[in-house]
């Protein structure tokens, strides 16, 4: 199941992965705790969820059309609409420890999530080409 260098590549994204957590929560750490912890579970979550994209095919991701899988986009969104729901709710930041972000923490947090989707992508064009 991890022949051909695939436990390798699954070990190198979610290395990455956590380091785009971890560069969230230094981000926020300069404006608080609660927001740090906050950018850093956003960008955890949010980055799996762009990176499933990536990880439907060994193929590029705009070859085989971004929204070819419906299920997995109506995944996406929802999934979306909870992460933001369990940061946005007052109520629920008491229960996931979370607190509302301002509008320059949340493009941080989609900017760092986003990036797997370019970097695999780059890593897709490499590896075919040699």
């Amino acid at each position: 199941i991890f022949s051909g260098g695939l436990g390798f590549k699954i070990a190198i994204e979610g290395a990455f992965i956590g380091s785009l957590a971890l560069t969230a929560y230094a981000l926020g750490h300069h404006i608080s705790h609660e927001c740090a912890g906050t950018m850093c579970f956003a960008v955890l979550g949010l980055s799996q969820l762009f990176h499933s994209f990536n990880s439907r095919s060994n193929d590029s991701l705009f070859q085989i059309g971004l929204f070819s899988n419906k299920k997995l986009i109506a995944s996406f969104m929802f999934c979306t609409l909870l992460s933001v729901i369990t940061i946005c709710i007052p109520a629920l930041n008491i229960i996931f420890g979370t607190v509302p972000l301002a509008t320059k923490e949340w493009l941080i947090v989609i900017l760092l999530s986003i990036l797997p989707i370019p970097i695999v992508e780059i890593q897709k064009v490499i590896t075919k080409s040699s």
